[in-house]
């Protein structure tokens, strides 16, 4: 090997480099197991969406590229199952997974791109070897945060950006273990509960069969609506209509693996630029079997499924196959979409490409309505039991933050590498506590990542400083204060249970829509929201004893119910309010009919 600087890829390249040119393409590939990460990442090559400009200016690209990407896509599907469905429906379906492709592509080509601003000349090692092709939506997820589907995702970019190079194929000796992105599907069966859920379907069967012999639509589907179970029961009742468990839902589809594909390109589709077209020839090799080969197979299934009127969910728009085949299908038929928020507080400007309002008739909203298709309700998740009067005895609880190591979307958040930045901002936190503060401090990790940022904690602080309450309401009913490491439902929760709760972020990092900026400068004044490690601590360190006192000045109060009247909607009847909302929509729709 020469003296050029090396670059690793991932974690899967074990290359002995005799030189001290090292440099990682990417914190990914760190891991935090190892005691000395925090030197290495000093090796990291810098991350292109670390420039926050350039992340707005590209995810305005992106959001386009995806419209023109998609009208090519309705027209291709429709030819492939000799179809003439609308753009909705295909949006529907393909939508999610198409929005997350063309961001992760571009991520991984801007990555590559990158490495000429850095160097004349390096070496790496190429992984070359053909990719599976995923079965669905989950499958395709899981890939994103795999170190091997990444490393030749990496090669194929490099080989196209940089044709006349040659890199040495790397071998693979051991595989790193794969993140997986859990699936809603599997219930945790146990002999009692399995018998009662084989009599719900069986009750299901027969009030199924009812409906299509007497030939009436389900007045309402909800499925997986985040609905707690208590406030679903008082609206199920209000609305008078028989809950259901969409067994068919949750049933894994037995797709057949697909190997090779014949179709190279979008025919018809025209690039403008070079990831365009690499793109456009290898999108094939990467849409899910679902959507293709699979799909006949999932649409018959999906008619066996009770029609409804009015679908309500808060998840299953986004990953569940079978549900966005059903529910695209339903919508031909003219019902209605309801898509509810799972989570609150400060919604970004920059999330989805609009793929919500672009498919949901509604969309409800904790807080504010940002444009005309939301609407504000209280919250459909919020269970918990608010907290009189804490105790000095009490612990101090933060809430941690963390993502998958590789980006997964262009999202206005910390994705991939930015995940890192939040974890730094809470080590340092936590490491200028004083030791008789940091002594009640004890983490809730958010256990939806590859970061494995308790390992990080454990390392460092001892198991002792991971929480051992797990429920939201365990640990409110033990903090003292509540310190949200990111500004969205955690946040929320905390500024309605009752608990002293403050806010540590890095602000920069999250495209926060502009609606909330007078409110953010408040909270901001009142040491509610702190954006850098020592201005935690030092509030904290003014207020610890005295916390209540503080939480419930007069001058906190009007901030928090600052926070309300935007971020949190606060009703004396929530499941009387969002009865009445789902019987107007039913009532819009009946009169439509005559008309």
């Amino acid at each position: 090997m020469n003296n050029n600087p090396y670059i690793f890829f991932t974690r899967l390249d074990g290359t002995k480099v005799l030189n001290d040119k090292r440099y990682l393409l990417g914190s990914w590939c760190l891991d935090l197991k190892n005691k000395n990460w925090m030197q290495l990442k000093d090796q990291c090559l810098s991350y292109h969406w670390k420039d926050r400009n350039k992340f707005k200016k590209d995810f305005f690209y992106l959001e386009n590229f995806k419209e023109r990407l998609l009208e090519e896509l309705v027209v291709f599907l429709n030819d492939f199952h000799k179809t003439s469905y609308p753009k909705r429906y295909w949006r529907i379906i393909i939508g999610p997974w198409l929005i997350n492709f063309i961001a992760v592509i571009f991520d991984r080509w801007e990555i590559i791109k990158s490495i000429s601003n850095n160097f004349e000349n390096f070496d790496t090692h190429l992984i070359f070897t053909k990719q599976e092709i995923p079965k669905d939506f989950f499958e395709f997820r899981n890939q994103l945060d795999d170190d091997l589907w990444n490393h030749v995702l990496f090669s194929e970019i490099l080989k196209f950006q940089f044709p006349d190079n040659n890199f040495s194929e790397l071998k693979i000796i051991n595989q790193v273990e794969k993140n997986i992105f859990k699936k809603q599907f599997g219930i945790r069966r146990i002999f009692i509960k399995d018998i009662l859920l084989k009599f719900i379907s069986f009750l299901e069967f027969i009030a199924k069969n009812f409906y299509k012999f007497v030939g009436h639509k389900k007045r309402f589907a909800f499925y997986e609506s985040g609905l707690n179970k208590k406030f679903f029961f008082k609206i199920i009742l209000h609305l008078r209509t028989l809950p259901m468990t969409y067994g068919l839902f949750r049933k894994e589809q037995r797709i057949p693996k697909i190997l090779i594909r014949n179709q190279s390109k979008i025919r018809a589709f025209k690039a403008k630029n070079e990831y365009e077209d690499f793109i456009s020839s290898i999108i094939f090799d990467h849409m899910p079997i679902a959507y293709l080969e699979g799909y006949k197979k999932i649409e018959k299934e999906s008619r066996r499924q009770l029609p409804a009127k009015i679908i309500v969910t808060g998840f299953s728009y986004w990953y569940n196959e079978f549900f966005k085949i059903w529910t695209a299908q339903q919508i031909l038929e003219n019902s209605k979409l309801i898509i509810l928020e799972h989570g609150g507080s400060f919604q970004l400007s920059m999330n989805q490409m609009n793929h919500l309002e672009d498919i949901a008739d509604i969309k409800t909203s904790w807080g504010i309505e940002l444009n005309q298709s939301q609407k504000r309700l209280a919250p459909n998740k919020l269970s918990i039991v608010r907290k009189r009067r804490p105790s000095t005895k009490d612990q101090i609880t933060m809430f941690d933050y963390e993502s998958v190591r590789f980006s997964y979307r262009a999202v206005g958040a910390p994705i991939g590498p930015l995940v890192l930045e939040e974890h730094l901002l809470k080590l340092e936190f936590i490491e200028l506590l004083p030791h008789d503060i940091r002594k009640f401090l004890k983490i809730k990790p958010k256990y939806l990542g590859s970061w494995n940022f308790e390992d990080s904690y454990s390392e460092i602080y001892g198991q002792e400083i991971i929480s051992k309450y797990n429920d939201l309401n365990s640990i409110i009913q033990n903090s003292r204060l509540l310190i949200s490491g990111y500004p969205q439902t955690t946040f929320s929760e905390g500024m309605f249970s009752g608990v002293p709760t403050i806010l540590l972020f890095k602000e920069h990092l999250w495209e926060i829509n502009e609606v909330y900026s007078s409110l953010i400068t408040d909270l901001k004044e009142k040491q509610i929201i702190h954006n850098n490690a020592n201005s935690a601590v030092k509030h904290i360190k003014n207020i610890l004893g005295n916390e209540m006192d503080w939480w419930n000045s007069e001058e906190i109060i009007e901030s928090r119910q600052n926070f309300n009247n935007l971020c949190n909607t606060i009703s004396d009847n929530p499941a009387k309010e969002w009865s009445s909302f789902f019987k107007g929509i039913e009532k819009d729709m009946k009169e439509s009919e005559k008309t």
